[in-house]
């Protein structure tokens, strides 16, 4: 049953999605070509449409996942998606992985497009060739890969937060509220509280990186906080090094895994449809 959800799940999102990655993947061939041709305005044209495309995909792909969830789960579909034979957690799984695969993808999408608008712009190869050659003079080479978890991390916090959101919002106490505006507020003030929490455990929780700014790019683990740092910096005009505190990161895997499983247990238990 999960691999049919999962299956229909893929169906009903590709409806609208790779539709505009088909514009994005157009408008950079266009880009191309213009290059090729040497057209001046109509390589501009297209590099700037580009450039707002590759960002109006993130955004779609968000709506249409917030959308769908919402639709697919507390509207009139709700009716029949929680009468079938299966735990309603399980509607938060299959959605919640066709959602982050849909996610990266327009990520992907939209750096690639950022990238040949850039080209089109006028920012060739060579600009980025030297700004690598910069990073890796720097020996931070290895550490751009931490961008990728990163922004996986990024993706489920800010996932695992809307699901949460549109499902408080469809408590009983929450009816007298229109859903969206429910959702809207429970996401922003989920949103800040936990941006405010993140922020102070980031600071004061002695776990963080020590990264080395003379005699090369060295980049270590140590005990310190970010408090102890700056108060010992905090009259020094050329530190040796530079603390990043991880602790906001790690209250940030933690509240993922919080959000979603507090969300499968209210879509178990606690939710009922408009």
């Amino acid at each position: 049953m999960l691999g049919k959800l999962f299956k229909y799940e893929v169906k009903d999102t590709s409806r609208i999605i790779p539709f505009f990655y088909a514009i994005t993947a157009i408008l950079a061939g266009l880009s191309l070509l213009a290059g090729k041709l040497e057209l001046g305005w109509f390589k501009v044209t297209s590099s700037a449409l580009l450039l707002l495309v590759g960002i109006a995909v993130f955004i779609v792909t968000l709506v249409v996942i917030c959308m769908r969830f919402y639709k697919n789960l507390y509207s009139n579909e709700g009716y029949l998606s929680f009468s079938l034979p299966l735990k309603p957690h399980l509607h938060l799984v299959s959605k919640a992985i066709v959602s982050f695969i849909w996610m990266i993808l327009s990520v992907l999408i939209c750096l690639g497009a950022f990238f040949v608008a850039l080209y089109g712009l006028g920012v060739d190869g060579k600009v980025w060739s030297s700004v690598m050659d910069e990073i890796e003079r720097y020996g931070m080479g290895n550490y751009l890969y931490a961008i990728i978890p990163m922004v996986c991390l990024s993706i489920l916090y800010l996932m695992s937060q809307i699901y949460f959101s549109i499902t408080l919002a469809n408590r009983p106490r929450f009816h007298n509220i229109g859903a969206a505006g429910a959702s809207i507020l429970l996401f922003l003030a989920t949103n800040v509280a936990l941006k405010i929490v993140e922020t102070i455990l980031t600071i004061i929780i002695p776990f963080s990186l020590s990264v080395s700014l003379t005699g090369g790019f060295d980049i270590s683990l140590t005990a310190q906080n970010m408090v102890g740092y700056l108060m010992n910096n905090i009259n020094n005009q050329n530190p040796s090094n530079m603390v990043i505190g991880l602790g906001g990161y790690t209250f940030d895997i933690i509240m993922v895994c919080v959000l979603f499983y507090t969300t499968g247990r209210m879509m178990n238990k606690k939710v009922s449809l408009r």
